[in-house]
């Protein structure tokens, strides 16, 4: 990019031996402001922002691993420190944004991961809770549409965001279909992967949920679909019903 700038740069300013007329230097100022206001206009639009997050600085990349721990942010070998980061995909007026989960720990029904959403300015949007079995990792960003009963009513009939988890005993090759199905997968699934919702913080700490992990378990009636540009294409089978399935 700042290459193309100096050699449009010279073509202007530069010696031409083929200049079939003058050009006035009021104009020649004009459009050295252009280029430079598009080299500024383009610099900043490639420019990756960077957010705080739990006093560790995060880069506003998707998943960048492989496997199961794709999700895993590289550079950190404690491991109750680490964390985990994908780009949300909101659409054509949102655009991507930016996913990160910390572990919090242990907690009575299984292990809690604190999820926070940053735009490309690197300011936090909204942050949540979400809990998933003891074992399992965040593999993907999942969006679930359901009524079920477990869930409140501003959560019911609308698409919501949810991760999906993978168990660090069981098989797993993600090269293979991913089956959103979790717990009601086949034994021969190739990708298994467990559906937990986003509890957003003002109603976690309301008390707004009855359930913790694994509430979706007795959920038949469930219409899910991956929720990153990076997996757009990758074959996936659906929690409950199969409406959804890109296969």
């Amino acid at each position: 990019m700042i290459r193309r700038f100096f050699t449009l740069l010279s073509a202007v300013l530069g010696p031409s031996r083929r200049r079939p007329r003058k050009v006035p230097r009021g104009m020649r100022c004009v459009i050295i402001l252009s280029l430079i206001g598009c080299a500024i206009g383009c610099t900043h639009a490639e420019h990756v922002a960077r957010v705080s997050v739990a006093g560790r600085s995060v880069d506003f990349r998707g998943a960048e691993s492989v496997g199961r721990m794709r999700m895993l942010v590289p550079g950190e070998d404690d491991f109750s420190m680490r964390q985990y980061r994908a780009l949300w995909d909101r659409g054509p007026d949102l655009g991507e944004q930016l996913v990160v989960l910390s572990a919090r720990g242990s907690g009575l029904f299984g292990e809690e991961y604190q999820l926070r959403v940053f735009d490309r300015r690197g300011r936090m949007l909204r942050e949540g809770i979400v809990t998933t079995w003891r074992g399992q990792f965040p593999y993907c960003l999942v969006e679930i549409n359901t009524s079920c009963k477990v869930l409140p009513d501003d959560y019911k009939g609308r698409w919501i965001l949810a991760v999906g988890f993978v168990d660090q005993k069981r098989p797993f090759d993600p090269s293979g279909p991913i089956d959103l199905r979790g717990a009601h997968a086949p034994e021969d699934a190739a990708a298994p992967v467990d559906v937990e919702p986003v509890v957003w913080g003002e109603d976690y700490y309301g008390n707004k949920f009855k359930h913790g992990v694994g509430m979706l378990l007795d959920c038949s009636e469930i219409r899910s679909r991956l929720a990153e540009r990076a997996l757009s294409s990758h074959i996936y089978r659906s929690v409950g019903t199969r409406e959804d399935d890109n296969r």
